[in-house]
């Protein structure tokens, strides 16, 4: 599940505030394929994205959308790259396409229900009509 706020960052301002030794460090790329394995929360709970505590102290907005979305019983949703864009893992499509109504609708937030390369596809696909592998944007 992709959310996508209305909010935008500077990728330079990102960077030029993280800090290197606030972050802890996370799985490799091997210890990441292994996960992959074991389903979406475990592979979701151990992923972190160095970059999201200097994009929400930029950004307080942005870091209380997370945290909404985090007490909403979202598990595991991280930011993506250097932000705004944020994302959450589930195993089953269904389930994502209902937390996809639930944010909408509780926290007028676009969101974007998408396919991992795993399951055979590129992106979703039948939302909406649409069969081009695009998924379903929703405000």
């Amino acid at each position: 599940l992709l959310i996508l706020p209305s909010v935008s960052l500077s990728t330079a301002e990102v960077y030029s505030r993280y800090r290197r030794a606030s972050v802890r460090p996370g799985p490799s790329a091997a210890e990441l394929l292994k996960l992959a394995r074991c389903g979406a929360d475990v592979l979701g709970g151990r992923l972190y994205n160095m970059l999201e505590p200097a994009a929400f102290a930029i950004c307080p907005e942005l870091a209380g959308l997370h945290e909404a979305i985090r007490q909403m019983g979202v598990p595991h949703v991280r930011m993506t790259g250097s932000g705004s864009a944020m994302f959450a893992l589930f195993d089953q499509y269904q389930r994502a396409q209902s937390w996809q109504q639930r944010i909408r609708h509780e926290l007028d937030v676009a969101t974007r229900v998408v396919r991992s390369l795993a399951d055979g596809h590129a992106s979703g696909g039948q939302n909406n009509g649409n069969h081009r592998g695009q998924g379903q944007t929703g405000r």
